[in-house]
C-alpha cells in the first residue's frame, strides 16, 4: 500500500485485499475464525473493559480493512493463549452494538484499544499479530521500571531513544506518571528517588521528570509532579524534533492518523537560499512548538517526496511553499502562506490560522467550459453549485482517473444517466477526487457513489452495495426525495 494509504489505492493493492479476504472466508468456513476471541456486546461491554487487561477490536463486517485484519487478530488470540498471557482478546461489531460503540467514541474501522484496569490505550501501529503482541507485552508489564542504584541511573543516561525518569520525593505523582506511561508508546519510563538521581543530575529537584532524547536539547525537564493531561501534552510536544524531516512517522502523524496539524516548509533542492529560509522557519518553529503542531522541512527533490508532490498536485515551480495541513477535520484541509518567509510573518500567519481567519486553500481542476450532461462534470470550485445549491436529487460518482475499478464503473454510471435523462429532478455528477479538495465530502476509496437528496444535502447517503445498474436504481428509489420513475419502460441493465 502507498505511504498515503488513507487517500490513495491501486489495483495491485485491491487485488491483494481481495485475496486476503478470500483466505479469511476460507478459514471461517473451516470453523477457525474467532476461536479464542471474546465477542463483546451492548450488555457485557462496560463490565469487561474494566478487566485487568483486555484488547478490543472495533469493526464493521462490511469494512475491507477489518476483513484483512481478521486472520492476524485470530493469530494474535492464539499466541496470547499459547503464551498464557493474562489478557483477553475481544472484538465488538459496532453495527450490531450501537450503545457500546457510542461510548467508545469510535471514528473509523478497524480501531484497536487496550484497556488496562479500565484505562484505554489506542493502538496505532501495524496491524500484524507480532506487533500487537509486543504492544500488549509492553502495556501489561509494569509501566515504569524502578531504578535501584546510581549505576542504573547512569545507564539510562547513556542509552539512546526517548526515555523518562520520574524524580520522586516520596510517592506523590507516581500513579499519575504510570497512568500516562501506559498511554504513550514511544517512550521508556523509569522512576527513582531524588537523592539517587542527584548523583547523576545534580541540578534536578523533586518532584520532576527528566526527558532524555537524541535530538534538539538532549535533556528537557518537566518541573513538577505529573498532572495527567499536562504531562501527556509535554510528552507529545517533544515526541518529534522541533523541525522534523519528511519521514514515515511524520507522514503518519499528519496525513494518516491526523494526530497533528502539519506546518510544512516545502522546497525543491537545498541551496544557500533555501538554508536561509529554513533557518527562518526553524526559528518560527522553536517559538511556536506545541503538541498539536508538527513542523516539517520537506525537500521535495528527494525520492520519498514524490508521492507528496502528487498528492498535493504540486510541481517544481511551486516552491518554496509553506502550508498548514489539517487532517483533524474530515478530509484534508490546506491553508497556504502567501507572504515573505520570515519568522515574524509566519508567527502572524499561525496566529490568524488559530483564530479561524485563514481561508482554506482549495485544490481544484479547471472548471469545464462545456457541461451539458447527462453526466455533469464537477470540480472543487463548482461542487457547491453542481451538487449542493439546488433542489435536485444529485447522484455523485467520486472516482480516480488511475483506478481500474473507476474505469470499469464509468459505462454503468453513463447508462444510469441515460435511463433517467427525462427525470428533471435527478442529476448525475462525477468528480475526480484525487485532483480536487472536497473537505468533508472527500472520499478515500474509488469509485464511491453518494446520493445528495433534495432538502437533505448535509446528509448524503452512501451506496454500499454491488455497483450494478439494477441495484443502484433500487437505492435511488429508496433514498431520493423526489419520485424518480423513468419515462421509458425499457431499461438497459447490461452495462
Amino acid at each position: 500500500q502507498s505511504t498515503w494509504g488513507q487517500h490513495q489505492t491501486n489495483s495491485w493493492y485491491q487485488y491483494q485485499m481481495r485475496l486476503e479476504i478470500a483466505f479469511v472466508l476460507f478459514f471461517a468456513m473451516l470453523g477457525y475464525a474467532k476461536v479464542n476471541v471474546t465477542a463483546l456486546n451492548d450488555l457485557n461491554y462496560e463490565n469487561l473493559i474494566k478487566s485487568p487487561a483486555i484488547l478490543v477490536k472495533y469493526f464493521a463486517p462490511w469494512c475491507t480493512h477489518c476483513q484483512i485484519l481478521a486472520p492476524e487478530y485470530q493469530k494474535l488470540a492464539q499466541l496470547v493463549t499459547d503464551l498464557e498471557l493474562d489478557c483477553i482478546i475481544a472484538e465488538l461489531d459496532v453495527t450490531e452494538n450501537p450503545k457500546a460503540a457510542e461510548s467508545a467514541d469510535i471514528k473509523g474501522y478497524p480501531t484497536i484499544k487496550l484497556f488496562v484496569n479500565g484505562v484505554a490505550i489506542e493502538y496505532k501501529g501495524d496491524r500484524k499479530a507480532n506487533d500487537l503482541l509486543d504492544f500488549i507485552n509492553k502495556k501489561v508489564s509494569p509501566p515504569s521500571q524502578e531504578l535501584k542504584s546510581v549505576a542504573e541511573v547512569q545507564n539510562i543516561q547513556n542509552q539512546t531513544g526517548k526515555r523518562c525518569i520520574f524524580v520522586q520525593d516520596g510517592i506523590n505523582g507516581l500513579e499519575t506518571y504510570k497512568k500516562v506511561a501506559r498511554m504513550v508508546n514511544e517512550y521508556a519510563f523509569y522512576h527513582a528517588p531524588e537523592e539517587m538521581v542527584k548523583k547523576v543530575f545534580p541540578e534536578i529537584k523533586a518532584p520532576s521528570v527528566i526527558l532524555l532524547k537524541d535530538y534538539d536539547q538532549n535533556m528537557v525537564v518537566y518541573k513538577e509532579a505529573p498532572e495527567e493531561r499536562k504531562f501527556y501534552n509535554f510528552l507529545e510536544t517533544h515526541r518529534f524534533p522541533i523541525l522534523a524531516g519528511l519521514e514515515q512517522e511524520t507522514v503518519k502523524a499528519v496525513f494518516q492518523k491526523s494526530e497533528r496539524k502539519g506546518v510544512l516548509f516545502m522546497h525543491y533542492g537545498y541551496d544557500d537560499k533555501m538554508k536561509e529560509l529554513e533557518a527562518e522557519f526553524k526559528k518560527f518553529a522553536e517559538e511556536e512548538q506545541h503538541y498539536n503542531y508538527l513542523f516539517i522541512s520537506c525537500n521535495m527533490k528527494q525520492e520519498n517526496a514524490k508521492q507528496l508532490m502528487e498528492f498535493l498536485t504540486l510541481n517544481e515551480t511551486d516552491f518554496p511553499l509553506i502550508e498548514i495541513v489539517d487532517g483533524q477535520r474530515k478530509g484534508i484541509s490546506r491553508f497556504r502562506f502567501a507572504d515573505e518567509i520570515t519568522a515574524k510573518n509566519l508567527k502572524r500567519f499561525l496566529s490568524e490560522f488559530k483564530k479561524g481567519k485563514i481561508k482554506r486553500f482549495v485544490k481544484s481542476e479547471k472548471e469545464p467550459t462545456e457541461n451539458n450532461g447527462p453526466v455533469y462534470k464537477a470540480v472543487a470550485t463548482t461542487f457547491e453549485k453542481e451538487v449542493i445549491s439546488n433542489q435536485l436529487d444529485v447522484v455523485v460518482k467520486f472516482y480516480a482517473s488511475w483506478c481500474g475499478h473507476s474505469a470499469a464503473f464509468a459505462p454503468k454510471f453513463a447508462n444510469l444517466s441515460t435511463i433517467f435523462k427525462d427525470v428533471k429532478t435527478l442529476k448525475f455528477v462525477e468528480i475526480e477526487s484525487t485532483t480536487n479538495d472536497l473537505g468533508e465530502d472527500q472520499v478515500t476509496s474509488f469509485p464511491t457513489l453518494k446520493l445528495y437528496p433534495a432538502g437533505k444535502k448535509k446528509s448524503p447517503v452512501i451506496f454500499d452495495g454491488e455497483k450494478e445498474v439494477e441495484d443502484i436504481i433500487l437505492f435511488l428509489k429508496k433514498h431520493a426525495t423526489h419520485s424518480i420513475e423513468p419515462k421509458t419502460k425499457k431499461i438497459d441493465l447490461q452495462h
